[in-house]
Parts: structure tokens; C-alpha cells; sequence
């Protein structure tokens, strides 16, 4: 055994990977040894990603220092596993895009709350000012001011004209 074979062998056992293994052994080799995926799968995927694409480096430079080496079994484990990143790292922008949409989805249902809550003070607003107008003419009447009646009753006229749907509860 080569001095090129031990560092070899010691970078995939850095990984997880046993000596013998072929390339449908790396995947799932390889993911035993990535963060918790409960904490954050995209970071998850990322982080073995990394790995995976830094064994494959690994097995470059091995391929390159060590021409006598086994050349096709290296290119066939560099190859699969610059797949397996490919693959984790579109898994990954996959989850961020159902990430971005969750979060629109959120923004969208805030939107449409405080919209609904301007709805509310718009309704407010046309009450209260139907209120006012009446307090006026009200007070004008009392008193017996014919132009505060008049001027109380042109603000109740207006504040009539707003549209009706805004005078009914839950408009």
C-alpha cells in the first residue's frame, strides 16, 4: 500500500467511508456524518454537499499524485460523488424555494389582515362622522341657531353620501 492509498483511505474514512466501498456505498456513508437534519435542512444539505464535494477533490488530487493507483475505481467515486453534491445542493435550493413560498404565503395573509383592519377604521370613520353631524345638528337645534342648523345638516348630508356598504357592521 501506497503512502497515496493511506491518505486516500484516510480522507474517506474522515467521511465515514469504509475502504472497500463502491460508489453506491458513499451517499449514504458519507450522510451519517452530517449536522442534524432537524435543525435546518437546507444546511444539512449544504454541509454534506461540502463534504461530498470536498471528497471529491480529494480524490482528484489522488488520481493526479498517483497515476499507477486504480484510476477508474477513483474517477467512479469522484464521479459519484460530484453527483451526490449536484443533487444536494438542487435538494437544497429546492427546500429554499418552498421556504420563499411559505414565507409569501405568510406575507400575503398579513396583507390581506391588515386590510381588512383599514376596512374596520374605514367603517369607523363613517360612523363617526355620521355621529358628529347628528351631535351638531343636535346642538343647533337646541340652541335655536338657524345657520348652525343649516351648516349641521349639509355635514350630515355628506356624511350620508358615503357609500353605504361602509355604514353596516363587518363591511
Amino acid at each position: 500500500m501506497t503512502t497515496a492509498d493511506t491518505t486516500l483511505g484516510f480522507s474517506l474514512a474522515r467521511l465515514g467511508v469504509p475502504p472497500d466501498a463502491r460508489a453506491d456505498d458513499i451517499p449514504p456513508a458519507v450522510s451519517t456524518t452530517t449536522t442534524d437534519p432537524t435543525t435546518d435542512p437546507v444546511r444539512a444539505a449544504n454541509d454534506l454537499a461540502n463534504a461530498l464535494a470536498h471528497a471529491s477533490t480529494r480524490l482528484f488530487e489522488q488520481r493526479r499524485a498517483n497515476p499507477q493507483a486504480d484510476a477508474a475505481r477513483l474517477l467512479n467515486l469522484e464521479v459519484t460523488l460530484d453527483r451526490q453534491a449536484i443533487a444536494l445542493r438542487t435538494q437544497a435550493l429546492h427546500l429554499l424555494g418552498d421556504q420563499a413560498a411559505q414565507a409569501m404565503g405568510q406575507l400575503q395573509d398579513a396583507a390581506g389582515r391588515v386590510d381588512a383592519w383599514l376596512a374596520g377604521v374605514k367603517h369607523l370613520e363613517t360612523q363617526l362622522s355620521v355621529v358628529s353631524a347628528t351631535i351638531a345638528l343636535a346642538g343647533a337645534v337646541l340652541v335655536g341657531d338657524a345657520s348652525g342648523v343649516l351648516t349641521a345638516v349639509g355635514h350630515l348630508h355628506q356624511a350620508l353620501r358615503a357609500p353605504t356598504e361602509d355604514l353596516e357592521p363587518g363591511a
